[in-house]
């Protein structure tokens, strides 16, 4: 009796391998989609560390920055198939089956380092270039927004304090009516940044007050000059950051650092009543002895509320003794905040060589 055997040649079956390989998005469908899954989670983290640390530092928590040093990702392919004759029966003949199997897996490690030391004092504790702040003015963002919250005093009049919860109420009445002038002038566009470089080859960053015809923005740029002390009629003048005497043609601003920054909009987490009652955070005071409203001085431009339930619709969310604090989606105002904090975490962060990892995780099975 005459028996036929069939196998499958080695080529072919490498292609059905490959092709079963395939359906797991080996290779570089592989890069494209984790690259993707990676970034979502390491900016979703970031997002949700920051406010964390937001609304530790209101109730004079400890608290932590991470950052995310690197992610390797290692990927691992076997295949296996195996030939089994079996006799049909009737037929005379030998056929053989053939199974194929597939081995895929992806092990990940992910290395953090802490903010600290002289990383610490880089990004956190350095203030923020006071032209950096003029410049982001010209990019788009309302220089009322970027004043608010990086400035601590232009020309000398102060702004609320950027730290720790104070017991009693700042006066930034005068800081506010700046605030509202330069809103009007931007507006307008009736000012405009320029840098020039003297004969030694020093550069420097100008504020110049544009030529207008509209009444409004020609009474803002009178009171500008009133309110910053500067010479009357005059149209240039230098941006100086740091303390220093000031000059009626100069604009000095003492900026905030990062760190500055955080504590300021810290006082915008809205705490409990329960506490409030429990004494758990320091409740800022005005002069007659009323509780002081933070909201009156940061306005709309960021609110952290808070919940005894999970929030349905949150931009951002995390938990915190016992309670729900986020950021709501419908509130464009705060969203946008977040995000000049994010950008102003950018413009400080230095590189991370020399930093050593504080753990390294493996994220697989």
């Amino acid at each position: 009796m005459k028996r036929k055997a069939s196998f499958a040649p080695v080529p072919v079956l490498a292609a059905l391998l490959l092709a079963h390989a395939g359906c797991a998005h080996f290779g570089s469908g592989t890069i494209r989609a984790d690259h993707f899954d990676y970034n979502k989670a390491i900016v979703d983290a970031s997002n949700q560390q920051l406010l964390l640390n937001l609304v530790r530092m209101r109730y004079n928590d400890p608290w932590m920055f991470l950052e995310v040093s690197s992610v390797v990702s290692q990927y691992e392919l076997r295949g296996a198939a195996a030939a089994s004759p079996r006799l049909v029966n009737g037929a005379g003949l030998a056929e053989s089956g053939i199974g194929l199997g597939v081995d895929y897996a992806e092990r990940p490690t992910v290395s953090y380092v802490p903010v600290q030391g002289g990383d610490f004092a880089h990004v956190m504790l350095t203030p923020i270039p006071a032209h950096v702040l003029i410049y982001l003015s010209g990019a788009g963002w309302e220089i009322k927004t970027l004043l608010m919250s990086c400035a601590e005093s232009v020309n000398g009049v102060k702004n609320a304090h950027g730290g720790p919860t104070w017991m009693f109420a700042p006066d930034a009445s005068g800081f506010r009516e700046l605030l509202e002038t330069m809103q009007v002038l931007q507006r307008a566009d009736a000012y405009s940044v320029r840098t020039e470089t003297d004969g030694n080859g020093k550069g420097k960053v100008l504020l110049v007050l544009n030529e207008t015809k509209m009444p409004e923005a020609a009474r803002a740029q009178d009171r500008l000059r009133e309110l910053l002390g500067l010479e009357p009629g005059g149209t240039r003048f230098e941006i100086a950051g740091g303390l220093g005497d000031n000059r009626p043609d100069q604009i000095r601003m003492e900026t905030r650092p990062l760190l500055g920054v955080y504590y300021f909009f810290a006082q915008a987490v809205e705490v409990p009543d329960q506490h409030v009652q429990e004494s758990r955070v320091i409740v800022t005071m005005n002069p007659d002895g009323s509780r002081h409203d933070w909201g009156q001085v940061v306005g709309k431009l960021f609110k952290v509320r808070s919940s005894k339930s999970e929030p349905s619709d949150a931009f951002l969310k995390v938990r915190h003794r016992g309670y729900w604090f986020y950021i709501a989606d419908d509130d464009p105002f705060s969203k946008q905040t977040y995000s000049l904090l994010n950008v102003m975490t950018l413009l400080q962060s230095g590189d991370s060589e020399g930093k050593s990892p504080l753990l390294t995780i493996s994220a697989g099975p």
